[in-house]
């Protein structure tokens, strides 16, 4: 757990469903929009995610939703993306003024989406798999 710590302190982490087809659209844009490399990516299906996650409390067998751990806090669903949006470069930042919405209402057109998610977009038999370029910004452990 001594490797957790340290990537609590120092590292954003967005936790994925790796098999959801939108989930895998969403980390895609992330990572061309997220220029300074600030946002490192875990598959809710990886050991890491499993380990890190359960310290939290949390059974990411039972997740429906994205992940976002930044300054040592965890943030779930609308505000997971919202917040992570700070990260991204230029225009797309600007996505981060919908959190003046209030977070049930949000949260509310989230959940419906995230429900039918597989069916709406898809679902892979496997979890994605980063590319040579984008490696380094995975953690799966």
């Amino acid at each position: 757990m001594k490797r957790n710590s340290k990537i609590k302190e120092n590292r954003n982490i967005l936790f994925f469903d790796g098999v959801c087809t939108l989930c895998n659209k969403t980390i895609d844009f992330f990572i061309k929009r997220n220029d300074r490399n600030t946002i490192f990516y875990a598959s809710l299906q990886s050991k890491f995610a499993k380990d890190f996650l359960r310290t939290q409390a949390i059974d990411s067998n039972k997740m429906e939703t994205i992940l976002y751990f930044s300054k040592g806090k965890l943030h779930t669903k609308s505000s997971a993306v919202l917040i992570a949006v700070k990260e991204l470069s230029s225009i797309h930042r600007g996505f981060f003024l919908l959190l003046i919405i209030p977070k049930f209402i949000r949260d509310y057109f989230y959940d419906i989406i995230a429900t039918k998610r597989y069916r709406l977009f898809g679902k892979s038999t496997t979890c994605r798999i980063p590319n040579e370029s984008e490696i380094k910004r995975f953690i799966s452990e």
